[in-house]
């Protein structure tokens, strides 16, 4: 190429000078410049604008601009005259010899003393390496490092695309979500190196087996997720079904250990409704566990109106709920009466510390639906802790001789509350903070939590019962083997179950059951409360059992704890 110079700056020795400083200066900064006349002819390259273009100077001079400079957008579209420094603009540049760079470029017109241009100046530079590290980075934002395949937020995003052109062309889908059976022991036995080759392996083998259009992801671990767009139910079957076949007849050998991996599969067919991404992926996660529930290393096949998945869907709208309303305070503390029927205490007050929740359409709901929500998504913690403060903070907002009055406040406590070494440390600082003597306190933990955590259950009930608070044992009756580790329980009080309970006038079984919990009672000194007392009948026979406390809407209805509290209300 030649070594021609810029007309403008080669009139002198330095004007040479300033032309080699100036070429050696745009070529450490990768920077291309270009120089025509007024009429977009050629007059100068720079040397890295001679490397880019494939042109010298010498035989480029002269030529129209479009031919020495071809970029997409072309120069001639910009109107060249026209162009101003106003900024960078991206632009494919292509080569005398047909490589193409991607370019970042301006244009910027010279003018003399009467705003007429006598030049045009394009400056340029590669931008390569930029866009090359853009597309990695990508890459990175929407693949798997491990297995090459989309990531979780890029699957959703394919599962979003279906669903676009299931509503403009009517084109059914499906969801499948795969699981490994036997990753773990591949994992566990062999190391993490293994596991994750294995995990390499088995993509390589789910992209042999899918169609050209499917969509594949690794959504986390061994699990991984495919989109199969345009498929009706029983082409989605026939892939899912290739798949499985596949997995079935997989080995995976490492050093002298051979393994069969097989999988669990759900798979969840779209073709109509108005259901939503997180929709369609809870319901392949669900026909996936509902695999593994089955015994593993077989296809489950949900679809989006299953029971099952409605009421997963409702759990993981009201999880959003409770934590909106805990921070909002639309939570709020009920209480229900339990009647002493073995000896009249004066109007002294025993009650239980029911949640209530606000839902959408304003009215308070009970914690059934919210318990179960809370276990499932691990909120419960939060909500004991929740219910412990908010109830000792209103009690200590009480006169003394309303508090006075009170004899047992009942807490509930959740199974995984047991677990919770911090909770006690909890409890301890928010007696000390309110002041209200422990003797107040009762906590309920249902008979299955305790049968589940029974070592726990016992060093949680010793701990706090050292520093004065009661312990009852809920729902009582209603586990499998009652009678065999009550005694080792240290708890004041036995709550019958209230199946047994609310039918105890016309069952001659409930009623021996009922007995039989009250005799056990008697006999380790723990004194019982039948609950759900829905009746006259079932009040009486409960008293004539002798049975120590009733509770239950026939006893009294729940109502919010500040108004069983207030001073008119003894």
């Amino acid at each position: 190429m030649g070594k021609d110079q810029d007309p403008e700056l080669s009139e002198s020795k330095g004007g040479l000078c300033d032309q080699a400083l100036l070429e050696t200066l745009l070529v450490r900064l990768g920077i291309g410049l270009i120089r025509t006349d007024p009429r977009g002819q050629v007059e100068y390259l720079s040397p890295l604008a001679e490397k880019l273009t494939g042109w010298g100077t010498t035989e480029a001079r002269g030529r129209k601009i479009e031919r020495v400079y071809q970029v997409t957008p072309s120069t001639s579209e910009r109107h060249l005259p026209s162009s101003s420094a106003e900024g960078l603009e991206e632009a494919m540049l292509v080569s005398r010899t047909g490589q193409r760079y991607p370019i970042a470029q301006t244009i910027v017109p010279r003018r003399n003393e009467e705003g007429q241009i006598r030049a045009l100046i394009i400056a340029f530079q590669d931008i390569s390496r930029r866009k090359l590290a853009d597309l990695q980075l990508t890459r990175q934002a929407t693949h798997d490092g491990l297995t090459g395949l989309l990531n979780r937020e890029a699957f959703a995003a394919s599962v979003d695309g279906a669903f676009k052109s299931m509503r403009s062309k009517g084109q059914p889908f499906a969801v499948c979500q795969i699981d490994l059976d036997q990753f773990n022991l591949v994992n566990n036995t062999c190391g993490h190196t293994a596991g994750d080759t294995l995990l390499q392996w088995v993509a390589s083998l789910l992209r042999e087996e899918v169609r050209e259009t499917d969509v594949l992801a690794r959504l986390a671990g061994d699990v991984f997720g495919l989109v199969l767009g345009d498929a009706p139910v029983d082409e989605a079957r026939r892939v899912v079904e290739s798949v499985y076949e596949r997995l079935q007849h997989f080995q995976f050998t490492w050093a002298d250990k051979t393994f069969s991996i097989g999988a669990s599969i759900g798979l969840v067919p779209v073709e109509s409704g108005d259901w939503s991404v997180n929709d369609v992926l809870r319901a392949a996660d669900h026909a996936c566990a509902m695999a593994k529930k089955g015994g593993r290393n077989q296809i489950h096949i949900s679809t989006l109106e299953d029971e099952e998945i409605t009421v997963r869907r409702e759990d993981e709208e009201w999880v959003a709920r409770i934590r909106k309303n805990l921070q909002e305070g639309g939570v709020t503390l009920f209480a229900q009466p339990i009647l002493p029927l073995s000896h009249d205490e004066g109007g002294q007050l025993h009650f239980e510390v029911l949640l209530r929740m606000t839902g959408d359409d304003g009215l308070l709901r009970s914690a059934g639906r919210v318990i179960r929500a809370t276990e499932r998504y691990g909120l419960m913690a939060s909500i004991d802790r929740w219910v412990v403060r908010h109830t000792l903070e209103t009690l200590r907002a009480q006169p003394s001789e309303v508090l006075d009055r009170v004899q047992l406040c009942s807490i509930n406590l959740s199974g995984g509350s047991l677990h919770d070494r911090t909770l006690l440390e909890y409890v301890q600082q928010q007696l000390a903070a309110a002041r209200i003597p422990p003797r107040l306190l009762c906590f309920e933990i249902t008979e299955t939590a305790a049968v589940d955590n029974l070592e726990q259950a016992r060093w949680f009930i010793g701990e706090l019962s050292a520093i004065g608070c009661r312990f009852a044992l809920d729902d009582f009756g209603s586990g499998l083997a009652s009678y065999g580790y009550i005694k080792d329980l240290p708890v004041d009080f036995l709550k019958i179950s209230g199946e047994f309970v609310e039918n105890i006038a016309s069952s001659p079984l409930d009623r021996a059951l009922v007995e039989s919990i009250n005799q056990i009672g008697k006999v380790l000194g723990i004194a019982t409360v039948a609950e759900a007392v829905s009746s006259q009948a079932a009040l009486e026979a409960v008293l004539t059992i002798g049975v120590d406390y009733a509770q239950g809407l026939w006893v009294g209805p729940p109502r919010p704890l500040a108004e069983v509290l207030a001073p008119q209300a003894q």
